[in-house]
């Protein structure tokens, strides 16, 4: 059983190698069809690569699906929020969009208090807060054994300083779900009626905060509070494995930065 295993998992990694290494290749020869469909074959097996998403927004961009290539690059951030060539990139297409509206941002409290993990990854968080919550009941126990002055101090000021890191991971693991209009314009409505006069547009490239999903539909919100149903095929969900169009749109964006390889 162990060994059938472990051929399993050398088998999925030699087909995840093969499979990326070909669209790359797809992505350098500007065959970006190809391209985002193989790294869509990865992502859809739930690979949870902050490259790979990068490269699949670099394709996108290529096509010119404008609103996709936002998502991935969003999701490249998600899983490494230090990944400077994916936000490069995202800032530069968003220059290209058509107002460039402002990103959804988590609540003030969450804002006021994780604010300093911002740039740190989930699992840095995560391992500070567990290393923080040991350390809080090593120094319980020593004070125990042997009171000494301030231990008690010290270990309530390592247990919130732990609890803040456990916090900002659950955060982290919990981000805010987001979705960006993937079409030149995207209708918003009042209620989920596509008959009725739109409430507002989105354009394509502007993000907006998902709060509940219906089937074929999606409450969404904007950061200055704008508020509607949106059908959800004309969007691209950051925290879905994408379903990309490959259609290109009328008009190709610049190339962005990067290869499209690791």
């Amino acid at each position: 059983m162990n060994l059938l295993l472990a051929l399993a998992v050398v088998l999925g990694a030699d087909m995840y190698d093969a499979t990326f290494e070909s669209a790359n290749q797809a992505y350098r020869s500007s065959n970006y069809a190809s391209a985002i469909t193989q790294y869509e074959q990865l992502a859809a097996a739930h690979v949870e690569d902050s490259v790979l998403f990068y490269n699949l927004g670099n394709a996108c961009y290529g096509a010119g699906l404008t609103g996709k290539a936002v998502a991935m690059y969003e999701r490249a951030l998600q899983l490494d929020p230090k990944m400077d060539a994916a936000r490069q990139n995202l800032e530069t297409l968003l220059k290209t969009t058509k107002r460039n509206l402002a990103r959804p941002l988590p609540g003030d409290i969450e804002q006021a208090l994780f604010f300093w993990a911002e740039n740190l990854s989930f699992r840095m968080v995560l391992y500070l807060g567990i290393a923080g919550w040991t350390l809080f009941w090593v120094l319980l126990a020593l004070r125990a054994l042997r009171p000494v002055r301030y231990l008690r101090v010290a270990a309530l000021l390592v247990g919130l300083a732990a609890a803040l890191s456990l916090g900002a991971a659950w955060s982290k693991a919990h981000p805010l779900a987001l979705a960006v209009a993937a079409q030149t314009e995207v209708p918003v409505f009042f209620g989920k009626n596509p008959d009725e006069p739109p409430r507002f547009l989105l354009y394509e490239g502007d993000r907006v905060r998902v709060e509940r999903v219906e089937p074929g539909w999606a409450l969404v919100s904007t950061a200055g509070g704008d508020r509607g149903w949106v059908q959800d095929d004309r969007m691209a969900f950051v925290d879905r494995s994408p379903s990309v169009n490959t259609t290109p749109a009328e008009q190709k964006p610049k190339e962005p930065q990067g290869t499209g390889e690791s």
